[in-house]
């Protein structure tokens, strides 16, 4: 008999790793599909800024807040291609910084 308790010990942590894993996997699934909107909302406030670039060009705008704004924008792009790279928590952490 005491090969069966420990077959139901064993059968019982399994079940709880599995859930754990269950629970992991979908916790993952969430942060693509939250990254994936994010990355869609960085694509929109770029193409924004990029517009807000051309239109100061267009007024005769000081040439030194459009370098300014094409800076912030390029460090953007630069954070949102780490963030394609790998999407673990480290370069979360980077991006919120």
């Amino acid at each position: 008999m005491p090969c069966r308790h420990i077959v139901q010990e064993l059968n019982k942590e399994n079940l709880e790793l599995n859930s754990r894993i269950r629970r992991a996997e979908a916790e993952k699934k969430n942060l693509h599909e939250e990254c994936d909107e994010l990355r869609e909302a960085v694509r929109i406030l770029e193409a924004s800024v990029a517009d807000e670039i051309k239109q100061l060009d267009t007024e005769g705008a000081d040439a030194e807040v459009s370098e300014d704004v094409q800076k912030a924008l390029r460090e953007s792009k630069a954070k949102h291609e780490v963030c394609d790279l790998c999407h673990c928590d480290v370069h979360r952490a980077y991006l919120a910084g």
